[in-house]
């Protein structure tokens, strides 16, 4: 799992609401700033570091797939270091034991590729005005 790129994870949601993360491999130190243990122990800290007006959308999602049992995906941001980072997750759940809901999912940091795209369509945007100027000017220059 140290060779993974992304966070493979275990998380469970009990009847009651409580979550944690049984099983959290160690990138979730360099993902997320958090230890193992911390999120063994609550699904709390990890939830705080999700940017305030991207949090119910996650907490919803989360319901969702309990009741439906349908995969869950989301991609988030959060702030770690004074750094933006973008997340991207994915997981399967399945009922358990008491009516308590666990998902087996990954998580993976995706700025980097978000950054990318944003720069190919900001080239793109510069090279149409750039073509939409050259035209106009040879029009103008033509008349």
């Amino acid at each position: 799992p140290q060779h993974v790129p992304g966070l493979l994870f275990q998380y469970r949601r009990e009847a009651d609401g409580r979550a944690w993360f049984p099983y959290v491999s160690e990138r979730c130190q360099e993902l997320l700033g958090l230890t193992p243990e911390m999120l063994r122990a609550s699904a709390e800290p990890m939830l705080r570091l999700v940017r305030p007006e991207q949090r119910q959308a996650m907490l919803d999602g989360i319901e969702a797939s309990a009741a439906s049992l349908r995969r869950w995906r989301l991609q988030f941001c959060i702030t770690m270091g004074g750094q933006p980072r973008c997340l991207r997750g994915s997981a399967t759940p399945q009922r358990v034991d008491g009516g308590a809901t666990l998902w087996h999912g990954y998580i993976e940091d995706v700025t980097e590729e978000l950054e990318l795209e944003q720069a190919q369509r900001d080239k793109a945007s510069a090279e149409a005005a750039s073509r939409a100027k050259t035209e106009f000017l040879s029009r103008i220059s033509h008349e």
